[in-house]
């Protein structure tokens, strides 16, 4: 494949990223891969490579952070697919094989958690483009108000453990709402 229609062909795949940055991502995760580069095999590099460029066009990458992360993510299918390859080619020597094989799951658990990252990513982008009506919206998450800490009731004091403030760690301490004896 010459060079016009690769870039073509990651222009198509990639449109939120720079030509010259999908260029980079592709020739990095065909680095990945384990092709030959011997003539005799070149048919099933380009096979190999076409199938990466494939991947990265299916995660359809709307900005560079997303085809960095579409990179990633064929990159490292790659990876476990030939471990699991190993693991099958090495069943005379059960520990190799359980090596591949824990190798491969957890590439597979990684990439889990790629494909999980990119979902939240866009479910983010999709929730901004939401509210966009000028007003910040209120995020209220464990006991924070937009990252900042909910202001305690003037009429509540602090709770007292012993005399000293109540532990953060979770602990069950006896409380003495009222502070140190007197």
């Amino acid at each position: 494949m010459d060079e016009t229609a690769v870039t073509a062909l990651l222009a198509a795949a990639m449109p939120g990223c720079a030509p010259e940055l999908a260029r980079r991502l592709m020739l990095d995760v065909t680095d990945t891969l384990g092709l030959s580069g011997d003539p005799a095999d070149a048919e099933d590099d380009a096979a190999k490579a076409a199938a990466a460029l494939q991947t990265m066009a299916a995660a359809a990458p709307r900005d560079p952070l997303e085809a960095m992360l579409a990179a990633q993510m064929a990159a490292c299918h790659g990876a476990a697919m030939r471990a699991m390859k190993r693991a099958a080619e090495c069943s005379e020597y059960p520990q190799i094989e359980a090596l591949y094989g824990r190798q491969a799951a957890r590439l597979m658990r990684l990439f889990m958690r790629q494909m999980e990252a990119l979902a939240r990513r866009r479910a983010v982008a999709e929730r901004e483009a939401e509210v966009e009506t000028g007003a910040r919206p209120i995020a209220v998450r464990a006991g924070r108000v937009n990252g900042a800490k909910r202001p305690r009731p003037p009429n509540r004091p602090a709770a007292r453990c012993n005399g000293a403030a109540a532990p953060r760690n979770g602990r069950r301490h006896r409380i003495n709402e009222t502070g140190p004896p007197s």
